[in-house]
C-alpha cells in the first residue's frame, strides 16, 4: 500500500482547529507483530510552513493533535467580549 504524505491529509482536512496545538502533534504508528503503538512527535507548524520535512503515513497510523488549553482561553475571552460589546447596548435601554 503507498503511503501519503501528511501534508496532504492535513490539506484533505481543511488545515488545524482554531484551538489545535499543531505543534505538540503525534503519529501513533503500530509496531509489526505487536499491540503496541510508537508515538512519533511531529511539529504540524512547520510542516505547514514548509520548515519540516513532509512525513509518509502508513497504515494503521494515527494522527493526534491536542488542542492547546490557552488557545481555548483566549478565543472564549473574545467571544465573551464581543457577545458582551453586542448586548450593552441592549441592556442599557439605548
Amino acid at each position: 500500500m503507498p503511503y501519503v504524505p501528511l501534508l496532504m491529509r492535513v490539506c484533505i482536512a481543511e488545515g488545524l482547529q482554531a484551538t489545535a496545538a499543531g505543534s505538540k502533534a503525534r503519529i501513533l504508528r503500530p509496531v509489526a507483530g505487536s499491540s503496541t503503538r510508537v508515538e512519533i512527535p511531529v511539529d504540524l507548524k512547520h510542516l505547514i510552513s514548509g520548515k519540516a520535512e513532509d512525513v509518509q503515513l502508513r497504515a494503521g497510523d494515527i494522527l493526534f493533535v491536542p488542542s492547546s488549553t490557552a488557545k481555548k482561553i483566549g478565543l472564549r475571552s473574545i467571544e465573551a467580549i464581543i457577545n458582551a460589546s453586542i448586548y450593552m447596548p441592549v441592556y442599557a435601554g439605548l
